[in-house]
């Protein structure tokens, strides 16, 4: 007796595993993409947030000039306020630099060299953004010609300003 078996072969399966692995696959490759996507995001969040706290330090302790006369004697007395958005500036903190031609000074806050009153004549040792104050600097080289002040807050913001030394006193610096 003699058996007849006719198989067939099935071959749908090996197309089903196929696409299960090109699937399988496919969710890979956009885990991976994800992966850089959100990588990439949280690089340029942390960019920003640096970029935005540096701004902040050098706007928190910037110095606003708002005049400036030549007083009899030779001292220059600077009528500022703190910027918007700063912070109290302690007179300690203010470095003034003046550059004339080859010549410098530089003249640190709280010396004999800088003083620091209210505009109503009170004594003060910080400038506010309230209200303003007269910042009187007594240079022993730029005196005369056009000098360049350079008001620096430790640590924070500069300010600078270009003016020509009048020949006479009360005359606008700025």
């Amino acid at each position: 007796m003699k058996e007849n078996q006719n198989m067939k072969e099935d071959n749908f399966a090996a197309i089903g595993i196929g696409a299960m692995i090109v699937f399988i696959a496919l969710i890979l490759v956009a885990a991976v993409a994800s992966a850089v996507i959100i990588q990439t995001g949280e690089k340029l969040q942390q960019n920003a947030q640096d970029t935005g706290d540096d701004t902040q330090n050098s706007m928190r302790g910037k110095i606003k000039i708002l005049g400036g006369y030549l007083e009899t004697g030779g001292d220059y007395n600077i009528v500022v306020v703190a910027s918007p958005g700063s912070s109290d500036i302690d007179q300690g903190e203010i470095i003034v630099t003046l550059h004339c031609g080859a010549n410098s000074d530089t003249l640190l806050g709280g010396t004999a060299n800088v003083g620091l009153t209210a505009l109503d004549g009170g004594a003060a040792t910080s400038i506010t953004a309230a209200e303003g104050f007269l910042l009187s600097l007594n240079p022993t080289n730029c005196v005369t010609g056009e000098i360049t002040m350079h008001l620096h807050v430790k640590g924070m913001g500069t300010t600078y300003e270009v003016f020509e030394v009048p020949g006479n006193a009360g005359e606008s610096l700025v």
